[in-house]
């Protein structure tokens, strides 16, 4: 049986990671997350459940770990076999004649197989094929969908992820630029890069270079990986509007049987520190690099007739009018901005010789917290002795009690001991023959005189007395 098989192809930081997990909630599916990972080379099994969402600072939605699915395939000393760490970024073109390499086309025929031995739909995604989309769909068929993103937010996550000391991502444009020596449009864009990795903005010139071969290096991939695949969707589109998200739906359930929900889509944009109102240069040389990518592609056109130079235009259209709208949003900021960093350069001394007054009531201030701390902590120490002395007051009054509750009770038993014994006693001399012959007798003597019945119980006493 020949099972459908689903691509999906992306830039990095395009909502992609969102995109694969929804897919991969779908049982039929069996999803792979980034297919060309530099990780995949020496992928540990004890490291698979160590690498998801939280691990690093993602801003991804919460996900089980990102390699799990590569799991059963891993080598006993660790990594997938056939994948080779340059896959990621030094092979990121395909050769010349627009095929893959050998290696590649054998690694991701090994990935294919796995799940559709076990009767699942294979789902390979990747930020790592924008430049391989015809190649791998000549070689393997399947459905194709590239995703994309408004490319000045993607520029923004770049340079927020930067900013917080992952540089990767800016830097994976430049090694690909780097090693491609064929590509006229990506020759194009070198002199944006310094000639020293260590020096300029992350290897770049500047800032401004690095938003350059940026845009140039998406734009022109963007369109060429428009035109060979099957479907162009939009993040930003999916996260507002509820019928294209509808229509994808449909489309991946007709195309390759999967049932996926994407109402959680959702548009935002990231921070990048202090580069607020800053203006980038949407400029000159960048849309000369774009003309250029535009003739690349004359002639070519995405599946729904749009041409693939009209998608590019779009593209950059979309990205100048979110670059306006971000420095127009963020203006107002700058002036509080400069404020902050102009408090931050001042030394302890000008603070000093501008404040002492200041200084001198925080002193104050500071002194009078500590007496009432200090106030507090006695009141609270003596609290605590009177409940402890309390406390041991109650433990010997109940000791006391239980002593008291323990004797009255032996003293309630010996009474009850003795009551019982004295009616056992009478009993028996009730039941006795004397007793009930001389019951006549002490009737009458019950009428005598009190003086008479003394004397005759002496007289009784003296009888009974021995010889």
């Amino acid at each position: 049986m020949q099972h459908a098989r689903l691509f999906v192809h992306s830039s990095f930081r395009t909502s992609s990671t969102w995109f694969w997990a929804a897919l991969r909630a779908d049982p039929a599916s069996y999803a792979y997350c980034e297919i060309f990972h530099e990780i995949l080379e020496s992928l540990q099994a004890a490291q698979v459940d160590q690498i998801h969402d939280r691990s690093w600072h993602s801003n991804h939605p919460k996900v089980e770990p990102y390699f799990r699915e590569f799991a059963p395939l891993l080598a006993a000393e660790g990594g997938i076999p056939g994948y080779a760490k340059a896959f990621a970024l030094q092979a990121f073109m395909p050769k010349p004649d627009g095929t893959l390499p050998d290696g590649q086309r054998a690694y991701v025929q090994a990935l294919l197989d796995w799940p559709e031995r076990l009767g699942r739909t294979p789902v390979l995604t990747c930020t790592r094929t924008l430049g391989r989309v015809g190649a791998l769909k000549r070689a393997f068929g399947g459905w194709h969908i590239l995703l994309h993103r408004n490319l000045f937010q993607q520029w923004i996550s770049y340079l927020h992820q930067a900013e917080t000391g992952n540089g990767y991502f800016l830097g994976t444009v430049r090694e690909i630029i780097l090693a491609d020596a064929g590509d006229p449009v990506l020759a194009a864009l070198r002199p944006c890069i310094a000639a020293d990795a260590a020096g300029g903005f992350h290897g770049y010139r500047g800032e401004d270079d690095a938003f350059r071969a940026f845009m140039g290096f998406h734009l022109s991939l963007s369109m060429r990986a428009a035109a060979d695949a099957d479907r162009v969707v939009d993040a930003n589109r999916l996260a507002v509007d509820g019928e294209d998200r509808r229509a994808l739906e449909a489309a991946l359930r007709d195309r390759v049987g999967l049932t996926v929900d994407l109402s959680s889509a959702r548009e935002q944009i990231e921070f990048p520190g202090l580069r607020l109102s800053r203006r980038w240069p949407l400029d000159a040389a960048l849309r000369d690099v774009f003309a250029a990518a535009a003739r690349q592609v004359a002639g070519l056109s995405l599946p729904d007739g749009m041409p693939a130079a009209a998608f590019g235009q779009r593209l950059l259209d979309d990205a100048a009018a979110e670059e306006a709208r971000w420095a127009f949003y963020t203006r107002g900021v700058l002036g509080h901005v400069r404020r902050i960093k102009a408090e931050g350069a001042r030394t302890p001394c000008e603070t000093a010789a501008a404040c002492p007054a200041a200084l001198a009531e925080i002193a104050r201030v500071r002194a009078e917290c500590a007496a009432a701390a200090a106030r507090s902590a006695a009141a609270v120490d003596a609290l605590h002795a009177r409940l402890a002395a309390a406390h041991a007051a109650q433990a010997r009054a109940e000791a006391r009690s239980q002593a008291l509750r323990a004797e009255a009770d032996t003293i309630r038993q010996g009474y009850e001991a003795r009551l019982a014994a004295s009616r056992d006693r009478l009993s028996a001399i009730e039941q006795s023959t004397i007793w009930r012959a001389t019951r006549p007798l002490r009737r009458i003597g019950g009428h005598l005189p009190p003086g008479l019945r003394r004397l005759l119980r002496r007289a009784g006493r003296t009888l009974r007395r021995p010889g």
